[in-house]
């Protein structure tokens, strides 16, 4: 009795191992087997790498990056890193069409908002990598940590 019962349990996984697999074969939208992002505590991926602030100015010095103001138009214009573009996450019609065909793939962009808790530059982050942008880091609190060493702005 116990045999039968552990060999139907086991055919039925067969079965439904196949299936799921056949239909997923199908699918117009598969998702990865396997992550290919950056490792996060948790086993979790993320969109994009953490860069410190030494490495962010190395950057800005040697202009091999753009950096991407996540905060809103008027934030923007209050203050920002100079050179810095404003892709706001909650405005992206103002810029996507734009950054999208001038930005070459694989173009170095730093994204930044203001605070440790502020989302924005992380969301910015993710949004740059589903448009297939390759190199994304995210500075965090990347304004207040500029302004607080008196780093070029505008």
């Amino acid at each position: 009795m116990i045999k039968r019962t552990i060999y139907e349990l086991c055919l039925i996984l067969l079965i439904s191992t196949v299936i799921a697999l056949s239909v997923y074969a199908f699918r117009t939208d598969k998702m990865p087997f396997f992550a290919s992002g950056r490792p996060m505590p948790g086993g979790l991926e993320l969109p994009y790498e953490i860069i410190s602030l030494e490495k962010a100015i190395s950057h800005f010095e040697n202009t091999s990056a753009i950096f991407a103001d996540a905060r809103s138009p008027e934030e923007y214009r209050k203050g920002h890193i100079s050179g810095a573009r404003n892709l706001s996450v909650n405005h992206p019609d103002d810029w996507i069409g734009d950054f999208f065909t001038s930005t070459a793939m694989d173009t170095a962009i730093i994204t930044y908002c203001h605070g440790e808790e502020c989302p924005l530059a992380k969301n910015l982050a993710a949004k740059l990598r589903e448009m297939g942008f390759e190199k994304i880091f995210y500075l965090e609190d990347g304004w207040g940590k500029w302004k607080g060493q008196s780093l070029p702005s505008q």
